[in-house]
């Protein structure tokens, strides 16, 4: 799901880019990029608009969390998303990111769970059979890996999806980039949510009876570049935390703590300064309770998959100098809707 919308939003980054090109006055790269140029060019031409497209609030849970930190590192700091999708393909793989201690020993581990592994496919058997002979035979055999791994704890492992995160930030920053794609002073936004597995007391303010006291589970890991040009969106070892608590999915993942991050981050030999103020600003309550070095944080998605209100309060501080149309895009990822196009398409 996470490489699914990655597409996706790349395809974003990508109309941003051809729309900084195109204001410019530069060659728009080719792809998709060129196909949005022509696209601003013929509104330009038929309906006397100038249109530029900036994205400068993104919101979003788990997997569209893990790419939305992505994107917003790519439009803040100029840096390209490219690495990004080879990383992706080449090592968010389930054979890859399956614990050390969770892969089947031999290929006769479980063998007795192999007719799982066969229901599964049936499941999808059209789009399986879609795919040519050598792929087909990849997915059954990354398949079957991944039935006969280790059951009833979390097959993937949490460090080195950690790791393969920062892998992602540090390839993005060694590769060309570009100028910031907003224009200065244009602040760029990012939300994502997390859920505290034990979350923290919070006093509710009713009329009867007049207070009540819940537990908040619901957390909001905000990053602003208060549009100022940048080298980072924030810390990675950061945006890391973020990405790997966003997108801890349940069963799949361990619940994320950041005694993890710290081994990861000690292995590699990198250096967090700003980990205690980091800590004190997400979770205050938890800081102040001296329980943020053990807070248990799972996946955004399981309380708040949608997080429009961070987004929507962030326009406060949008004020438009001129006209504007503002649009609001939800990635829905599971479409349920089908389009194709006609016989000259």
């Amino acid at each position: 799901l996470a490489v699914y919308m990655h597409g996706i939003t790349k395809e974003i980054w990508r109309l941003v880019c051809a729309s900084r090109a195109f204001h410019d006055g530069a060659q728009p790269a080719d792809g998709s990029q060129g196909v949005y140029a022509e696209l601003l060019a013929e509104i330009e031409a038929q309906g006397g608009l100038r249109v530029r497209v900036l994205a400068d609030i993104i919101a979003g849970a788990s997997a569209g969390g893990i790419n939305g930190i992505f994107l917003g590192q790519a439009i803040a700091t100029g840096q390209s998303l490219d690495p990004l999708t080879d990383l992706w393909l080449s090592a968010a793989d389930v054979e890859a990111l399956i614990d050390t201690d969770s892969a089947p020993q031999s290929r006769f581990s479980k063998v007795w769970a192999l007719p799982l592994a066969w229901v599964a496919a049936g499941r999808s058997a059209e789009k399986v059979e879609a795919l040519d002979d050598a792929t087909r035979d990849e997915v059954r055999s990354k398949l079957s890996h991944f039935i006969r791994s280790r059951w009833f704890e979390p097959p993937f492992g949490g460090e080195r999806f950690t790791g393969l995160i920062l892998d992602a930030l540090e390839a993005m920053a060694a590769a060309p980039r570009a100028p910031r794609l907003l224009p200065p002073g244009q602040p760029l936004d990012l939300f994502v949510t997390v859920t505290d597995f034990r979350g923290h007391p919070e006093r509710l303010t009713l009329h009867s009876p007049p207070e009540v006291v819940e537990t908040e589970h619901r957390v909001v890991v905000p990053f602003s570049d208060h549009g100022i040009a940048c080298e980072t969106l924030a810390d990675p070892a950061e945006l890391a935390f973020a990405a790997r608590a966003t997108s801890c999915f349940p069963g799949a993942f361990p619940p994320f703590m950041v005694g993890e991050l710290d081994r990861v981050l000690k292995d590699r030999s990198t250096t967090w300064p700003e980990r205690e103020a980091f800590l004190k600003r997400i979770l205050p309550r938890q800081y102040a309770a001296n329980a943020a070095e053990t807070a248990v944080l799972i996946d955004g998605s399981v309380l708040n998959n949608a997080p429009f209100r961070p987004a929507i309060e962030a326009l406060r501080e949008r004020p438009a100098q001129r006209q504007v149309d503002r649009r609001f895009v939800y990635i829905d990822p599971h479409p349920r809707g089908s389009f194709g196009f006609g016989a000259g398409g």
